[in-house]
């Protein structure tokens, strides 16, 4: 999360600049509702994930499955291929 924050623009975080536009203060009452408005958006992005992977995970158990079949399907050894 603090990788993820470092990239973040925390305009709203500073408070009132002296004439020469230096920051004389921060906001930490902005700070709660930014970081919360962050962990949100990565739970959201983590349950895309987890259902992303879950349909994968499917995905791949069916391939198997229908490869095992082709498998099962297919001549033992060349040799079969021959009579």
């Amino acid at each position: 999360m603090v990788r993820h924050l470092r990239n973040r623009d925390f305009t709203r975080l500073r408070g009132p600049g002296d004439a020469a536009g230096i920051v004389q203060g921060i906001r930490y009452d902005e700070l709660a509702p930014l970081l919360l408005n962050d962990l949100q958006l990565q739970g959201r992005k983590l349950a895309s994930q987890d259902k992303l992977i879950a349909e994968q995970g499917r995905q791949l158990r069916d391939i198997a499955r229908q490869l095992n079949a082709v498998r099962r399907a297919a001549p033992a050894s060349p040799k079969d291929l021959q009579d």
